[in-house]
């Protein structure tokens, strides 16, 4: 997890542009989405809205939140980035979260988008039905 999470925040970092011979404003994101590829009822509109969410409230991070669990997609703001490029082994960003105080949740309704993830046969087919 904290590779996958380093190289796409260094994707749209300051050294990534210089690197690639940009400049720095061209290649600079003001956060970054993770989002799992085994979630196929995430939808474009929710995706607008963690945005949207992040932009109301200012936080470093916007975690969702469906039938009382977090989950992915989550927004990570670039206040972030230095942390998230520090995480080692087999570890996302929950602990840097868990410690700050400016972190948001997005409760998401099924009727808007569905968080669950499908990794087995038998989660396809509940899914299905």
């Amino acid at each position: 997890q904290a590779s996958s999470l380093r190289a796409g925040v260094r994707s749209v970092s300051v050294d990534a542009a210089a690197s690639a011979g940009l400049a720095a404003a061209d290649a600079t994101a003001d956060a970054v989405l993770v989002l799992l590829g085994d979630q196929p009822l995430v939808t474009a509109a929710l995706l607008e809205a963690i945005v949207a969410r992040q932009r109301e409230t200012a936080a470093a991070a916007v975690m969702c939140v469906q039938d009382g669990r977090r989950s992915p997609p989550t927004l990570l703001h670039r206040d972030l980035f230095s942390e998230i490029e520090a995480l080692r082994g087999d570890t996302g960003a929950r602990e840097i979260l868990a410690r700050r105080g400016d972190v948001t949740t997005l409760v998401v309704d099924r009727a808007f988008a569905g968080l669950d993830d499908i990794d087995t046969p038998t989660d396809l087919r509940r899914l299905a039905t």
